[in-house]
């Protein structure tokens, strides 16, 4: 009788650390978003193929933008928390924004759906402009919008395209432009102040909107002239592009 009432106790215990542990952990309450990149040129939408001026008055017109967008972070409204999506990569294509477009009046490319973010407020977010270095060289995947099928990967050197540009100029002595600006020294990380916080729930997923001008890529800090600038992918003028490209972003709305 003794040696049942043992199994009975131990039987129990065992039971009761199994209950205990699963009322002990509970899921994260996680939420997410629409993320989009609206692009402009001289306050019009901008479109491959329509041509723009500079602020110094040199023309262009372009016929490929890409740029990757990574690590994005909320902040905690009010805080200096921040949260950050795991493995978040975005490639904005132009071309593709324009393929998905219903209107003909494109805005963004297609929509990167951000998720696991905690339920909360969030008044600013950050993110880069390129592929972080640990990622950057990283040879054992590529995957999704880090495929090299996106023609944003530079096999000889090992590392992403983080911003490419090809068009025409009036004003280029090639009559062409192309820049494309890689390695870890043109990492750019932007921060965006929200005007309207961003509040993630279980049932709405808010729509959020940047505005990306084109035009300031060659003004915004450094003067681009395409007479004497016009084909670069490293040195001085690839510098002066990413100081550009990391001033390029404004918040638009959130819907």
């Amino acid at each position: 009788m003794k040696r049942i009432a043992l199994i009975v106790a131990f039987l129990f215990g065992v039971y009761s650390c199994k209950d205990k542990t699963k009322q002990s952990v509970s899921p994260v309450d996680v939420g997410g978003i629409a993320f989009k990149i609206d692009t402009y040129a001289n306050d019009s939408i901008f479109k491959l193929g329509r041509s723009f001026v500079t602020a110094v008055g040199d023309t262009f017109s372009a016929t490929v933008l890409k740029f990757y967008v990574s690590e994005l972070t909320f902040r905690v409204k009010g805080t200096n928390e921040y949260v950050t999506p795991k493995d978040y990569y975005f490639l904005y294509d132009q071309a593709a924004a324009e393929n998905n477009s219903s209107t003909g009046n494109v805005l963004q490319s297609s929509v990167s759906n951000v998720k696991n973010i905690p339920l909360g407020v969030y008044d600013q977010i950050s993110f880069n402009v390129g592929i972080p270095p640990k990622r950057n060289h990283d040879t054992t995947s590529f995957e999704g919008d880090l495929s090299t099928t996106n023609n944003m990967y530079w096999d000889w050197t090992k590392e992403f395209i983080f911003f490419k540009f090809e068009g025409s100029s009036k004003q280029s002595p090639t009559k062409s432009l192309v820049f494309h600006a890689a390695t870890d020294a043109n990492l750019k990380r932007i921060f965006i102040d929200l005007e309207k916080p961003l509040t993630i729930t279980n049932n709405i997923s808010p729509t959020l909107k940047l505005r990306f001008d084109v035009d300031k890529v060659f003004s915004a800090i450094d003067t681009i002239r395409f007479k004497t600038e016009y084909s670069a992918t490293s040195g001085v003028t690839i510098v002066k592009i990413a100081n550009n490209y990391s001033q390029c972003f404004i918040f638009k709305s959130l819907e």
